[in-house]
């Protein structure tokens, strides 16, 4: 019997935690991943994507934060 892959595993993002903004979005581009960049304002939807990544910035672009999903 053969396991099937997790769809919400997010192990993937051990490797950006202490990245800059660029480095996190330049990694994730070059795995094929989606950049998603929310800023203070931005209308987002609620649906999880586990291979996305997603970066939190304030209004100037500074990183807040780096989140899957």
């Amino acid at each position: 019997m053969s396991s099937a892959a997790d769809p919400f595993d997010v192990s993937w993002f051990e490797a950006y935690r202490d990245l800059t903004r660029q480095e996190a979005e330049d990694l994730a581009r070059s795995e094929g991943r989606v950049v998603r960049v929310v800023r203070p304002g931005d209308v987002v939807t609620l649906e999880f994507s586990p291979s996305r990544l997603t970066v939190h910035v304030d209004a100037d672009g500074t990183l807040r934060s780096l989140a899957p999903g």
